[in-house]
This record gives structure tokens, C-alpha cells and sequence, in this order.
């Protein structure tokens, strides 16, 4: 990871080790990136301009006294077209007053105010931030054909770990530390994504005569519930993938019986190091594990109705 991310953080410096509401993001990003070689040209860049400053802070005090002669010159004696002599204010400065010991350090703090909020200015405003979403064609339906199951299936809203109830994207190379990408984040936190591609796939599939929302004012049969456990960037050596686990379970609403649950995982290898192919291979991993869910619930509920047909 220490020479293949080197290139990458020349583009996307955002990728860094953060608080959960940084107040500084420019301050962050500047000190906090994860190379050190960037770490190393950051605080150079840094020295530059202090140095600058302090070049132009001696000049100011040099000649502070000079400027201000100039300026008290012309005002006195120069008029605009109504009559209004320029600088007014100063062409009252005496002479003693700007020899006095704390005029120049003064006009040196107005000065170098001006040049400090000058120098921000141009370095640039705060980056754009950039929203996600996941997207995927999905396959044939996986009942092959067969006529859909004859009640309607209702689908809870997904349970997270607390770490994944944040629409900022997550990558990790270690189980014990979170880390993310303030500039990159998903359009809504990923629970709330995998609900609504969780209903759509299983709507698609012609499983189901109806596939809504739970609680809903449709009667359904089963609920289907699910918990997400993984849902991140997921760095191993010199290896990015796209990580997706989550359990999910069906039970009958009057009784609260579980009749199904599993567990569904997928590691998809990003192809490009960039935040744009690693949402591309959240959704492909995301795609991978509604596929094979939707085979276990058919393959569930057809042994059931195959077994009540029996009896």
C-alpha cells in the first residue's frame, strides 16, 4: 500500500484519517494524507510561504514610513473631478505619529492580514464534494421461468453497524480502524441503499406477486429483515476491493417466526484505484449477494410448498 497509493494521493488527498466532523478541512487534508513523501512537500510548500510573508513583512517595515509620505503628498495636494481630496485620513498623519514606535508594527499587522487572507484566497476554495450511488443490470429472474409465488413478500428496512449509518465512503485495511473519504460520499448512508436495491432486485425477479416495503398497508406473508455488516473499500497488500456482508432472514409477521435466514458476502477487485471504481465494485459485489439471495429465498419457499403440497 505504501508505493501504490503514492501516485493516487496526488489526486485524491481527501483520503485520509479523520475525525468524524472535521472542523478545518483544508487544515486536515494539508497535514493528515497518508504518504509521507506528500506529508514531506505539504509542509515545504508551507515554509514558502511563511517565507514569503516574512520577506514581505520586513519590506513593509522598511518602508512603512516611506509609503505613507508618498500617500500624504498626493492627498493634500490632488483633487478628483468634485473637488474631494484622496486619503483625507492620512493626509492628517503627522510626521511624529508615523515615527512613533507602534505605527509601523501596526500598518505591518494590516498589511500582513491582507496578504495572508490574499494568499488563502488564491490557493483555492474547498474542494467539491462528489456523491455515489449503487448501479447494476440485473441478471434473468431466478425463477426461471415459473409463475411467481402467489402472496406478497414485505421488506424491512436494513439494520447497520453504526459505522456504516454515515453516507461518507469507508475504506480500511485493518478490522480495528476506520477510515474515510471526506470528498466522496454515497447520496444517502448505505443501509438506507441496500434497503431500496434489496426491494427493487426481488421486484424484478418475478419471485413474488408483490414485493413492498414493510410496514405497509399491503397484506403480505413473510417479512424479510436483513443487518449490514460490511459495506466498504477494503485494502489488502497492494489490493483494493469492493467489501459487502449482510445477514438477512425471513419470518411471518402474526407469529414472528423465523423461517429462513443466511449470510451473504462478496469481495469484488477494484480495477482502477480511484473512488469511481471502488463504488463500482460495491455495486457488483452488492449485485453478486442479491443474486444469491434471491436463489436461497426461491429454493426455500419452493421446498415449502413443495412439502405442503405433500401433506
Amino acid at each position: 500500500m505504501k508505493i501504490s497509493q503514492a501516485s493516487f494521493l496526488l489526486y485524491c488527498p481527501e483520503k485520509t484519517i479523520m475525525p468524524a466532523k472535521p472542523a478545518l478541512p483544508l487544515a486536515r487534508d494539508f497535514f493528515t494524507t497518508k504518504n509521507t513523501k506528500r506529508t514531506k512537500k505539504n509542509l515545504c510548500v508551507l515554509c514558502a510561504l511563511c517565507g514569503a510573508v516574512l520577506v514581505v513583512v520586513k519590506a513593509a517595515l522598511r518602508h512603512s514610513e516611506r509609503i505613507f509620505l508618498q500617500f500624504k503628498t498626493s492627498a493634500g495636494g490632488k483633487k478628483d473631478s468634485s473637488g474631494m481630496t484622496f486619503f483625507p485620513s492620512l493626509a492628517k498623519i503627522s510626521r511624529e505619529e508615523m515615527r512613533s514606535p507602534n505605527f509601523a508594527p501596526q500598518f505591518a499587522f494590516c498589511f500582513l492580514l491582507f496578504a495572508f487572507c490574499f494568499l488563502l484566497s488564491s490557493c483555492g476554495g474547498v474542494p467539491e464534494t462528489y456523491y455515489y450511488t449503487l448501479a447494476f443490470e440485473p441478471d434473468k429472474k431466478p425463477n426461471d421461468g415459473h409463475a411467481p409465488l402467489p402472496f406478497a413478500l414485505g421488506v424491512q428496512k436494513f439494520e447497520s453497524e453504526v459505522i456504516y449509518d454515515d453516507d461518507r465512503i469507508i475504506y480500511r485495511d485493518s478490522p480495528f480502524e476506520v477510515k474515510y473519504y471526506f470528498y466522496r460520499r454515497w447520496v444517502a448512508p448505505p443501509r438506507h441503499l441496500v434497503t431500496e436495491k434489496v426491494v427493487n432486485y426481488l421486484a424484478d425477479s418475478g419471485l413474488f406477486e408483490k414485493v413492498t416495503t414493510y410496514p405497509s398497508p399491503t397484506n403480505v406473508k413473510y417479512v424479510l429483515s436483513g443487518r449490514l455488516l460490511a459495506f466498504e473499500e477494503w485494502d489488502e497488500q497492494n489490493n483494493w476491493y469492493g467489501k459487502v456482508v449482510f445477514t438477512a432472514s425471513l419470518h411471518e409477521p402474526t407469529t414472528q417466526r423465523v423461517i429462513w435466514k443466511n449470510k451473504f458476502e462478496h469481495l469484488q477487485p477494484v480495477a482502477k484505484k480511484i473512488p469511481a471504481a471502488v463504488v463500482e465494485a460495491l455495486s457488483l459485489s452488492m449485485k453478486k449477494c442479491l443474486d444469491e439471495l434471491a436463489k436461497s429465498i426461491a429454493n426455500e419457499l419452493s421446498g415449502q410448498k413443495v412439502t405442503n403440497q405433500n401433506q
